[in-house]
C-alpha cells in the first residue's frame, strides 16, 4: 500500500494525521501502534485495507518527507468531510494516552491550519473527544 497512489487517499491521509499524533514526542510505543490499529479496524471505510503496512509507509513518508513536509501534505484536500473526519481521528489518536501533550496540541494546530480548519472548529473536536476519554 504505498501511499497517495488515488486507490485510498483519503485513508492515506487519515493513517499519515493518526501515525504523525502519535509519533509527534519522538517516541512510538507499541501501545500506541495497537491502539492506532485498534481505531482504524474499527472503521468501516478500512475494510479490507492492510493497515499494517498503511502504518509502515506513512512512517516511511515522515522519514522521507520529514514532520513538517508531511503536514503540509494536509494543503492539498479539498473535502471538507474528510478534513474533518482527519482532524477527528488525529485527535483520537492523540488520546491514545489520555492526554494531548503540548506537541500534539501544536501538531493539531499545524494540520488544522493547513487544512483550513478554523480554531474554533478544532477546539471544540477537542473538548468532545477529551470528554469520551474522561468518561472511562
Amino acid at each position: 500500500m504505498a501511499l497517495f497512489t488515488k486507490q485510498h487517499d483519503n485513508e492515506d491521509y487519515i493513517v499519515l494525521a493518526m501515525f504523525l499524533m502519535i509519533s509527534s514526542d519522538a517516541d512510538i510505543d507499541d501501545r500506541e501502534v495497537l491502539g492506532l490499529k485498534l481505531i482504524l479496524e474499527s472503521l468501516p471505510r478500512f475494510k479490507g485495507i492492510d493497515i499494517e503496512a498503511g502504518m509502515f509507509d506513512s512512517k516511511s513518508f515522515i522519514l522521507e518527507n520529514g514532520f513538517k513536509n508531511s503536514l503540509k501534505k494536509f494543503e492539498e484536500i479539498k473535502d471538507e468531510e474528510i478534513k474533518k473526519t482527519i482532524l477527528i481521528l488525529a485527535i483520537e489518536a492523540s488520546m491514545l494516552d489520555h492526554f494531548i501533550t503540548d506537541a500534539e496540541e501544536d501538531i493539531m494546530v499545524e494540520l488544522s491550519n493547513y487544512m483550513g480548519i478554523d480554531n474554533e472548529v478544532l477546539e471544540k473536536a477537542i473538548d468532545v473527544i477529551s470528554w469520551k476519554y474522561s468518561l472511562e
